[in-house]
């Protein structure tokens, strides 16, 4: 039987080189595999032959989105997009419930390293041998045999921008795209919040993350006055209300918010990185920049494991002020550390050897598949009923009539992807051929808007 892979992407800049790279290696392997936007994709997958759908993670209440895929013939593997460096495993747990039920469905389900797999066994111990730490693809293109896929974005950068500063935010609960209160009420809507114990926590992570944002439009406004000769570029999370911090921060030719593109050119062209608890900051270190975790207002319950650990702390403005002169007097990268080194191994499989991405092919390898049959009722009302209790919570919040749901459920969508050529596709295609010295035989085509097919040779 034809081996075939279905691999969806949800947030373009976070997701789609990546995974082009993962399908890319599972063609070379024979496979002919399905890329593109998530919605787009979910749209074909009933008139698709049976295949290996590469889902971003595994809930329980995904649990009749799972049946339904496997009625139709395809089997699971899964990968939690958001599993490397969660604000606390309670939390993590609440929103993902692992359990013996939520794993009987995969085949696999690979984890970003040991840490995260070791934690999954031990909620799912009837099907601890699904669980592997095979990193992920995302991880792949920070290795230095890799970083040149993004040295033309690189270059581009620096000769539109010069020196510049780069400030990742991460508070998607204090300042959403559907407004104040927008991302906790979403989760609700989405009966992704257990109970009133789950929902003070997020409320929690809300006031959290408001007070942080202040205190980044206060610290970005030092910044400016400290270093005048300094871009300061803003990336917000794309989840984000990027026009509040368009309307918050001063009007200055120097001072820019942009989310545009792969972060990790932008990590490779910044003279010095900032965050607070972003995943970010962990590629920033992987790819030996200098990266500082400004932590003005401390929680340790809202604030992960990993990428403030793997990064210099600056707790006050002062602090990290001091800290940018430094980096920019020596313009130096940060001294190798054994306990961050340690660290990251710990939580990151694929840092060194095997790509992360033929580690995976090589497990969807044992994978066999066989036919499915028509049964897709359940999914299908269950789809519905969701999309009903999302689009009822956004004219309960907001008070909008259905066409106003309507365009702040798509803007936010196109936000989070707006949109692959063929063209894109194929110059991102021929930089990996000549990076890596693979994939020269492999064919890809447009088979429907933000939808492409990747196989060997002109297979079509």
């Amino acid at each position: 039987m034809e081996k075939r892979l279905y691999i969806p992407v949800e947030t373009k800049n976070r997701e789609f080189d990546a995974k082009l790279l993962l399908a890319c290696t599972a063609a070379e392997s024979g496979y002919t595999v399905v890329l593109g936007y998530k919605k787009q994709l979910l749209k074909h997958l009933e008139e698709l032959p049976p295949g290996i759908f590469f889902d971003k993670s595994l809930p329980l209440d995904k649990l009749q989105k799972f049946v339904y895929y496997k009625k139709l013939g395809h089997k699971l593997v899964a990968h939690d997009e958001e599993g490397l460096a969660p604000f606390s495993l309670e939390e993590y747990q609440r929103r993902r419930q692992y359990c013996n039920a939520s794993l009987e469905h995969c085949e696999y389900m690979l984890a970003w390293g040991e840490w995260q797999a070791d934690f999954i066994r031990a909620k799912a111990p009837l099907f601890q041998e699904k669980v592997v730490a095979t990193g992920h693809p995302r991880v792949d293109l920070t290795r230095k045999e890799l970083r040149g896929f993004y040295q033309e974005e690189v270059e581009q950068l620096l000769a539109q921008y010069g020196h510049f500063l780069l400030l990742n935010t991460n508070f998607s609960f204090g300042n959403h795209f559907y407004g104040e209160g927008g991302f906790v009420e979403a989760l609700e809507a989405a009966g992704k919040i257990r109970d009133e114990v789950h929902r003070q926590f997020y409320l929690g992570i809300q006031h959290h993350q408001e007070r942080l944002f202040e205190e980044f439009v206060s610290m970005i406004k030092a910044l400016r006055e400290r270093f005048p000769g300094m871009t300061i570029i803003v990336r917000p999370h794309p989840s984000e209300n990027h026009e509040k911090w368009c309307e918050v921060l001063p009007e200055h030719e120097k001072v820019i918010v942009k989310h545009e593109g792969n972060v990790l050119p932008w990590l490779m062209a910044a003279q010095v990185v900032i965050h607070n608890s972003c995943t970010t900051g962990i590629e920033a270190y992987l790819l030996e920049r200098p990266v500082i975790a400004y932590l003005p207002v401390r929680n340790e319950a809202f604030e992960g494991y990993l990428a403030n650990p793997l990064s210099e702390l600056a707790l006050t403005r002062e602090e990290l002020l001091k800290t940018v002169a430094r980096y920019l007097e020596k313009g130096l990268p940060p001294q190798p550390d054994s306990q961050k080194q340690a660290l990251a191994k710990q939580h990151i499989t694929g840092l060194d050897g095997a790509l992360s991405s033929d580690r995976i092919v090589k497990l969807l390898d044992t994978v066999v598949i066989s036919p499915g049959n028509s049964g897709r009722t359940a999914y299908q009302v269950y789809h519905r009923l969701k999309k009903m209790r999302e689009k009822i919570s956004i004219h309960r919040i907001f008070g909008m009539d259905a066409n106003s749901q309507q365009d702040l459920a798509e803007r936010h969508k196109k936000q989070k992807f707006p949109g692959v050529e063929l063209d894109e596709l194929l110059v991102s295609l021929a930089k990996l051929q000549t990076l890596s010295g693979r994939f020269a035989d492999l064919h890809a085509i447009s088979i429907a808007p933000n939808l492409f097919q990747i196989t060997q040779g002109s297979r079509s």
